[in-house]
């Protein structure tokens, strides 16, 4: 398709804000993210399948940040934000929790077991962050003793590759810290 410029539309990315949401740290909200997730998705042109991806990753760091980031403390907010760069759309998920436990479980998701041998184990807790890992195109943990920004990214040409490996950076306690 093209406009009166001559300009073909299908090539340009959609105009697209960011979108900054934040919520109570009370999973009964995570809704209204998972739902904004399908929105931002059908938004920018997501078939069917990459929409129930997208939906599904959203709802898992969501539940991850309310109950592990802030504890289901009602008083204090879980960020989720919406925006595209390089191509790809990027949602970070952010918590007051340092999640050191969960970035190794990152690192270490693709030598976990499958979904099926998980199930049939009745290893039902803790897939959150595998399956993640199975929906999205890459990730970034950024972890400290402030907070946690989990960022998930999805190329927007679905024939793209992911730009780089999975990223990491946590900041570590100071030695002193973890002796007391």
């Amino acid at each position: 398709m093209t406009s009166k410029q001559g300009i073909d539309e299908s090539i340009i990315t959609p105009a697209f804000n960011d979108i900054d949401i934040q919520i109570p740290s009370d999973i009964v909200f995570e809704r209204v993210v998972r739902e904004s997730a399908v929105f931002v998705a059908k938004y920018l042109g997501f078939d069917e399948e990459r929409v129930a991806d997208l939906q599904l990753a959203v709802s898992e760091a969501v539940t991850n940040a309310i109950e592990h980031g802030n504890n289901s403390d009602i008083n204090i907010k879980a960020g989720v934000k919406f925006f595209v760069k390089n191509g790809q759309l990027a949602v970070q998920v952010s918590d007051l929790g340092h999640w050191v436990d969960a970035t190794a479980k990152v690192e270490t998701a693709g030598d976990n077991l499958d979904i099926e041998e998980r199930l049939e184990r009745n290893f039902t807790r803790g897939m959150g962050i595998f399956l993640i890992e199975k929906l999205v195109d890459n990730i970034e943990v950024k972890s400290s003793s402030q907070g946690t920004e989990f960022t998930m990214w999805f190329n927007l040409n679905k024939n793209s590759q992911s730009q780089s490996p999975i990223s990491f950076n946590i900041e570590l306690q100071k030695a002193e810290q973890n002796l007391n």
